[in-house]
């Protein structure tokens, strides 16, 4: 008896065919559950808004996706919380599959700190040094003097009519409506105040690579 036979015997299946299917099945539950674990942040859509949103081509031409919200928003209501880590504890954190489920945002000290996110993507063998680099150059942010970038992200696009705004407070960031916003509108911030670090302009220069400041 062949172990596919032994196996088969085991969980009662008497075809082929609902063999195969159970295989599949098994197979693709594998491969969710295994993206669901990869930290790369632009893959996290369910990003823990406190109001219901969704992800689809932005109304900006040329912006790809962008964060709608799916019901009416008032003034003041907080969208969103985050806490802020170091990259250091954040990757340990994630080896450890630890507190994965929280949005945080991740603080960068210097241009080493950089790359010491795109050699832990790297890790992974899904992606190319290249394209890692390009994803943490364009979903990277500035906060609170700090050069950041989300470990599940909110997909929001730059607008001079930014609906978004950010209040720092202690160790969280906190994203609260600056204005009433419709159902099915864009979620929009500023990316006007990012005034990003020499040593990341260095990064995307030695990398050949364009930051989320040529977005504007």
């Amino acid at each position: 008896m062949s172990f596919l036979d032994f196996f088969k015997n085991r969980i009662g299946i008497k075809n082929k065919r609902d063999f195969r299917f159970l295989l599949l099945l098994y197979f693709w539950i594998i491969i969710i559950i295994y993206i669901y674990m990869i930290p790369f942040f632009w893959l996290k859509e369910n990003s823990k808004f406190e109001v219901e949103t969704e992800i689809k081509k932005s109304s900006i031409p040329g912006a790809g996706n962008g964060r709608f919200s799916l019901e009416d928003i008032k003034e003041g209501t907080l969208i969103r919380k985050l806490k802020f880590i170091n990259i250091k504890d954040y990757i340990t954190n994630s080896k450890l599959n630890k507190n994965t489920d929280i949005n945080y945002f991740i603080i960068f000290n210097d241009y080493y700190d950089l790359n010491l996110l795109v050699e832990y993507f790297k890790s992974f063998k899904l992606l190319d040094e290249e394209e890692i680099k390009t994803k943490i150059a364009w979903f990277m942010g500035y906060i609170d003097n700090k050069l950041c970038i989300q470990s599940h992200s909110s997909y929001y696009n730059h607008s001079n009519e930014y609906n978004i705004k950010r209040i720092v407070d202690n160790e969280y960031l906190y994203h609260y409506a600056n204005r009433d916003i419709e159902k099915n509108s864009e979620l929009f911030i500023d990316y006007n105040d990012y005034i990003m670090p020499d040593y990341f302009f260095d990064w995307c220069r030695d990398n050949n690579i364009h930051g989320i400041l040529s977005f504007l």
